[in-house]
């Protein structure tokens, strides 16, 4: 019923349609800012919802297409732009995905306290607690990295996944409610930085300042980044990117960093050879895989030529 609701009534007026598309039209039509602003968030939902759990509508739409979003998730991300700023996490999260969070070498203390927050689901406390924002904004959470606030975000670019769509759904949110936290446009509150020098006219001050503030929490503030890597971690399972390799989360602690060569079992040289010396030694030697049709006849790969008779001969030579 609830679906029925969301796909032939509008929850933000009192307006009801008999079809769904009537419904769309008025959305696009009368609440043009919330369905601007629900964009990136509709997405995330039909990631999460949609590609697991199919069609949300009521009556549902039997026929699969790309371009369909359904109207109830699309309803529930305008509804979110109407409350208060607050960290968006619809799941609940696991024992399974806080063992996964934090790396095993963050002392035991500081693990129970970030722990405890994502259980009491107190996102908030990430960067309004002091104790944490010196956690975020010295050492990576995730593998144990240690170095200094101006250099620990080019490791959270490349040993991370800051490009994944989660987190970055999650930078665009927790940036106006860290922005609100600073009482300067030169330095940071959260991570110490200091990034600009102080306004000449502090009554009247540039408006380019503003945006420079926000460049500093987007691309170097660790706090930000962090923190939105460790809500999208939560949100997503407990890891970034198995999703696109089909893996599931490996039993063993490997660091927390995704190792496609361990769960796509692939065999390491040195092992292989190790193999192969010991079946010399047995006299017994494993038989050479096959190679299909299609890889001998692949461009760019050169096929196996057996090896000829012998030395070719020349007519003088046979005759002679």
């Amino acid at each position: 019923m609830s679906r029925l609701h969301l796909t032939l009534r509008c929850l933000h007026c009192p307006q009801t349609y008999k079809r769904a598309g009537d419904l769309a039209n008025h959305l696009m039509t009368s609440h043009s800012r919330l369905w601007r602003w629900s964009q990136r968030l509709t997405l995330l939902l039909v990631e999460l919802i949609f590609a697991r759990h199919g069609c949300m509508c009521n009556p549902q739409i039997n026929q699969v297409r790309q371009n369909h979003i359904c109207l109830p998730l699309r309803q529930l991300a305008m509804a979110y732009h109407r409350l208060d700023p607050a960290p968006f996490m619809p799941v609940p999260i696991t024992e399974n995905v806080l063992n996964h969070l934090l790396h095993s070498s963050i002392p035991r203390d500081s693990r129970f306290a970030l722990i405890q927050l994502f259980v009491d689901r107190r996102f908030a406390d990430l960067w309004k607690l002091p104790q944490v924002r010196q956690m975020l904004s010295t050492a990576c959470l995730m593998c144990g990295h240690a170095q200094e606030p101006g250099l620990i975000c080019r490791h959270f670019f490349e040993a991370h996944m800051c490009t994944h769509q989660f987190v970055e759904f999650y930078m665009e949110t927790l940036l106006p409610m860290m922005q609100q936290e600073l009482t300067t446009d030169y330095r940071c509150d959260l991570c110490g930085q200091i990034f600009n020098l102080p306004a000449s006219d502090p009554v009247n001050p540039d408006a380019t300042r503003a945006g420079q503030v926000q460049t500093h929490l987007q691309g170097n503030c660790p706090v930000l980044i962090q923190a939105s890597l460790l809500l999208a971690t939560a949100l997503n399972g407990g890891r970034l990117g198995d999703e696109w390799l089909g893996l599931e989360h490996p039993a063993t602690d490997t660091g927390h960093l995704l190792v496609p060569g361990a769960n796509l079992r692939q065999v390491p040289a040195a092992a292989t050879q190790s193999e192969a010396s010991e079946g010399a030694q047995d006299g017994s030697y494993a038989r050479r895989p096959r190679r299909s049709r299609s890889a001998r006849n692949r461009p760019g790969t050169s096929p196996e030529i057996p090896p000829g008779p012998g030395p070719i001969l020349s007519y003088d030579t046979i005759t002679a």
